[in-house]
């Protein structure tokens, strides 16, 4: 019995060996990856136990849905950042010699530059411009006291301003360094005696007793007028001049037949052809005006 007993150990013992190699080779199968069973244990992958960068996991692309903190460029755009130059304004308030309405203004504008003339003129006035230059595109526009454009991209223009301001022409030139010249013209309206609501105020020039030479002394307050006349006859010559402590008052002249004879000028001369009463109108051409006015017939 105990020979039985030792030898049914034995097989038991050979029976247990038997199962023990199977599962081992199961096991061994499984670990090197080739198929089998499912199984809980793993090795490493060649990235992390060689042939790569130890401990360094392959980067897997991010699904499209997914959101993150910071946009990638478009394909074929480049990542580095350009900074735009600041643009450079050169400023020239616009003034006229007394008695004109006209001038011409060198200058000189570049890529990143702004050449602004600012023009103070008022409604009922127009605007003349001409830009001329010998190189380089440049061209102007022209900005209403709102900021709205009136004129764009031009080299030449007349417009007819609508209110009272200051109005901008900003000259520009994007491709090179340009001189140019900007000739400017802001005719006034022709003053009437018509368009004064109150015509009662006019003064008559007389000459004192022997003379034929006077001057009037007086003042006229901004957007308005102050109005003379004179009478004489034909074959004579008209002298007439003013002054004025701010060199800012000028007169127009008008035949009896109401043609202007002269335009927001300091002094004219002519020969009277026709006998008859004529007018001048005195205006200020910015503020109030103190003047002297000189009437001489010869």
């Amino acid at each position: 019995m105990k020979y039985a007993a030792a030898g049914g150990v034995v097989a038991l013992a050979i029976l247990f060996g038997a199962i023990m190699a199977i599962r081992g080779g199961d096991s061994n199968q499984t670990a090197t990856g080739t198929p089998g069973g499912e199984t809980s244990e793993t090795t490493d992958s060649p990235a992390q136990s060689g042939g790569g960068e130890t401990g360094s996991p392959t980067t897997e692309p991010q699904p499209t849905d997914t959101v993150s903190d910071t946009t990638a460029p478009e394909q074929g755009t480049s990542t580095e950042t350009s900074t735009t130059a600041a643009i450079i304004d050169v400023i020239t308030a616009v003034s006229f010699n007394s008695g004109e309405t006209s001038t011409a203004l060198n200058g000189t504008v570049g890529p990143n530059e702004r050449a602004i003339f600012t023009i103070a003129a008022g409604a009922g006035q127009t605007l003349n411009l001409e830009l001329t230059f010998d190189s380089g595109s440049p061209s102007y526009e022209v900005l209403a006291p709102s900021g709205q454009k009136l004129v764009l991209a031009s080299v030449s223009s007349s417009t007819a301003l609508d209110v009272d301001g200051v109005y901008e022409v900003i000259v520009t030139d994007g491709v090179a360094t340009t001189d140019f010249v900007l000739s400017i013209e802001v005719p006034a309206p022709e003053l009437r005696i018509a368009d004064f609501v109150d015509p009662t105020g006019i003064e008559e020039i007389k000459f004192p007793r022997g003379a034929f030479s006077t001057t009037v002394s007086s003042a006229v307050v901004r957007a308005e007028a102050e109005i003379y006349t004179f009478d004489t006859n034909d074959d004579v010559t008209a002298y007439v001049s003013i002054t004025s402590l701010e060199d800012n008052a000028v007169f127009q002249i008008y035949d009896p037949d109401g043609s202007q004879l002269a335009f927001e000028s300091i002094n004219s001369t002519w020969p009277i052809e026709q006998a008859g009463l004529y007018t001048i109108i005195v205006t200020g051409t910015r503020g109030n005006a103190s003047f002297d006015l000189t009437l001489e017939l010869s």
